[in-house]
């Protein structure tokens, strides 16, 4: 977080499927934030900002690109959070249409 700060991060980008996109919502917030990350979650931190987030998916249909929302996971506790929020949404997403065209009876090639 250091970095980001120091560089003045102004935009972060989420390439991948659903897990990084949900990843990357909670690291935009952190950026701004000072304190444990995992309050943001567990706590209910509230939001006053948070970096721009834009996002490339390599995984049709997962949702995070187009919503408010992530889940996370915490390994060394067995917990898993979700939020919601404004600044949540992407600015924008994009997604080669011919990967979910070929997404055809539960047969994704990129799953």
């Amino acid at each position: 977080m250091e970095i980001g700060r120091r560089e003045k991060v102004d935009l972060l980008l989420a390439a991948g499927g659903g897990s990084v996109l949900d990843g990357t919502k909670v690291h935009r917030r952190r950026h701004p934030f000072e304190g444990e990350p995992w309050d943001i979650l567990s706590r209910h931190a509230p939001w006053t900002s948070a970096v721009p987030l834009a996002a490339i998916l390599t995984l049709p249909a997962t949702g995070s690109e187009s919503n408010s929302f992530a889940v996370i996971s915490r390994a060394e506790t067995s917990q898993k959070l979700a939020f919601s929020s404004t600044f949540g949404y992407p600015l924008f997403s994009v997604l080669d249409p011919e990967v979910t065209f070929s997404c055809r009876r539960g047969r994704c090639p990129t799953a």
